[in-house]
Parts: structure tokens; sequence; C-alpha cells
């Protein structure tokens, strides 16, 4: 048993060197297992897990240029990317997601897993090929099951007489919240326009202190003055992106989620649709910073607020080490799973269970359970490499 969202980052060679691999080791069965998130959420998660790690106050402070803060709109820049930018102007980071998404995931290894059981059938002048043989080699379990949570399909429904295990899992079984925290999305906007005022020059931020104490201003002024309505200008994806994010949400919908096989339910299509639209006009799009604080309002409360808070130094900020001000840049995990060395004895075990995410699918719990319930897992007769 082995739960690594790495494997969705695998090339079509690496899907068949993994193959090979299991080939040569004489396992008899593999079972590949993904799960399905709806695309438009999944980028949202994706996008806010890349940069969840950015430490903003330090990035405030060493992106400061304080012989020059009058800078042109074109040279001014986020703190951290939107979406909208990414979106928008990163093919890197479109590319990225076209590659790791579950729907070309599963293509690769189904290319791969699923074609090579079809054959290991027919070598057995097995004529009765149905869809059960030649799928169960991947298995697609579903983020959005209303009845069940990933660990619970996981545990009780993908591994085979994991009956300890499944137990155990339900009891403890929670649902993952699919939703950004509100408070959270605010206060990156609040940064962002700390970040803006700063650089042309309606406050000045020149530590950790002062600049947390403009965020929180610029939070209770959002909140009491202007009722904390969601009245920021922003800029949205155009039309022909947002179709394009709908087309494969559907796509993978009608493969992944629920209803038959062909057609998902005129319910869960409606609802989908009316859920992308609420992202269309927000997570999609980002603040447009300029035009907040051009307007009449916020220029007053800048001008105010520099006349009254004052600018306290920082002592200079000593980082721990793995921490910084760049982009959560994600290393493979150290797994503390704890190594039994049975090279020597006889290899009882030919079912290859293999969990390849992909990344922002509820991994880290599956894996988190891994942990917790290794003896439970033990006596179910599951061992994992590390």
């Amino acid at each position: 048993l082995i739960s690594a969202e790495q494997f969705s980052n695998a090339q079509p060679e690496g899907v068949l060197a993994l193959h090979d691999y299991l080939s040569v080791n004489q396992f008899e069965n593999v079972t590949i297992v993904a799960t399905y998130r709806r695309y438009y959420e999944w980028i949202a998660a994706f996008h806010h897990d890349r940069y969840k790690d950015v430490n903003l106050y330090d990035t405030i402070v060493s992106s400061v240029d304080k012989n020059d803060i009058s800078l042109q709109q074109h040279q001014r820049r986020r703190l951290i990317p939107s979406l909208y930018h990414e979106l928008q102007f990163n093919p890197s980071f479109q590319e990225e997601l076209h590659h790791k998404y579950t729907l070309p995931t599963v293509s690769r290894f189904r290319t791969i897993f699923t074609t090579t059981a079809t054959a290991a059938a027919a070598t057995k002048n097995d004529n009765t090929i149905n869809d059960k043989d030649t799928n169960n080699a991947v298995v697609v379990m579903n983020y959005h099951d209303q009845n069940k949570a990933i660990s619970e399909q996981f545990y009780c429904d993908v591994l085979p007489h994991a009956y300890k295990t499944c137990e155990s899992v339900k009891k403890a079984a929670k649902k993952v919240s699919s939703s950004l925290n509100t408070d959270i999305i605010h206060g990156r906007v609040y940064e962002e326009l700390a970040f803006g005022a700063h650089q042309l020059g309606l406050v000045k931020l020149s530590g950790h202190t002062d600049t947390k104490n403009v965020v929180d201003a610029i939070g209770t002024f959002h909140a009491k003055s202007l009722n904390g309505e969601n009245d920021f200008p922003r800029k949205c994806l155009p039309k022909e992106m947002l179709d394009d994010i709908w087309k494969i949400s559907l796509q993978a919908e009608k493969e992944f989620g629920t209803g038959d096989a062909k057609n998902s339910s005129a319910d869960v299509i409606s609802g989908m649709k009316d859920e992308f639209d609420k992202y269309s006009i927000s997570t999609f799009c980002e603040v447009d910073v300029d035009t907040v604080l051009a307007l009449p309002e916020w220029i007053k409360f800048f001008k105010e607020l520099r006349a009254h808070v004052p600018i306290q130094q920082d002592k200079p900020v000593q980082h721990k080490p793995g921490k910084g001000t760049g982009v959560n840049q994600k290393k493979d995990k150290d797994l503390n799973y704890q190594v039994n060395d049975h090279s020597h004895e006889a290899q009882h075990n030919t079912h290859a269970i293999i969990h390849i995410g992909p990344y922002k699918t509820g991994t880290t719990a599956i894996q988190q359970y891994s942990v917790e319930l290794v003896h439970e897992l033990a006596k179910d007769n599951y061992e994992m490499p590390w």
C-alpha cells in the first residue's frame, strides 16, 4: 500500500516504468487509486496551496524599495500572484494544471494499466472481458460523495478485506471542507491593499509591526465603514477562458461524478453551474488594487491613517530553516512510517494498491490515517514500504 500524490506528476514514460517495476516484482494485481474533485474548485485549492506558506509580512518588508516607491502602475506587483493572473498570463501554471488534474492523470495511468489488465485477461483465454475487468486496474473516488468521506471510500470500498482498518476509519471519519474561509480571503485582499498603498506612497511600511497595524486598520475600515460588503472593483477572466474551465469541469463530472456511467443527474449539473457562476465573479477574479486605492474614501482613509498610525521599527527577523518569503515549493514529504525488513521472508502479498492523488483531493487525510492505523492495516495484511 502506497499513497503519494507525487505519482500524479509522472509522465507517460514514468507510468510505464512503474508498471514494469511492479511486473518485475511479480505483483499479480495492481490497483491505481485516484480522486476526482471538480475542476473549478480544484484549481482554486491548488492555487491556494501553492502560496499558503508565504510569509506576507516578510514579503512586504523585503520587497520594499525604500529609494523609489513612486512606481508606475505596470511596474507594481502583488504580494502573491492572483489566481486570475496565473490563469490569464502564466503559461507554466496553466500547463501544470492540465498535467496534474484528475482527467489527464487518470488517462495516463489507464493507458498503461487498463490496457495491460485487458491483455492479461486475454492471455488466460478469457473471452468474456467486461467493463469490470478492464476498469478495476484504475479506480477513481469521488471527493464530493455526500455519503462517505474520501478516507472511508478508500479504506472501506477500495481496499479489499480491510475490515479492521475500515471500522476504525468510520469512527473517526470527518468530511473535508472544500471552501476557503472568507476571513482568509479578505485578509489577503487587505494585505494586497497595504502593499499597493505603500508602493503608491499612500502609507509607509517599514517593519512587521506597522505593517500588521495597517492591515488590521484596513480590515476594520472595510468591516465597519463599508459594512464589510464585497464591494471591491474586480478584474475577472474573459468568457472564453471561463467556458474552457466549465467544459473541463463538465467533462470530468460526467466521467467521474454522480449519476450513471454516461450522464450525471440534471440536479447535480445545475448545482455545479450555480456554484461555478459564483466562482466566475469571485474566486476567478482579482481585486483591482489600483482602482480601489484611487477611490476618494480610500485616499481619505490612508491620509488619516498615515497621520495617526505611528511607525515602529522592528528588529531583524530571524527566519527558521525551511521558511521564507517565496512560493511554497513542495518537496516529497518524509513519511514517518516504521520500515520493517522482510527481505528474508517469503513474499505472499501480490496485490499492490497505489494511491496517486492528485494534489488537493484529500491525499493528506488518507496518509495520516495510514500512519495512525498502521497496526490495523497490518492486521488486515497490508504493509507500507516506508
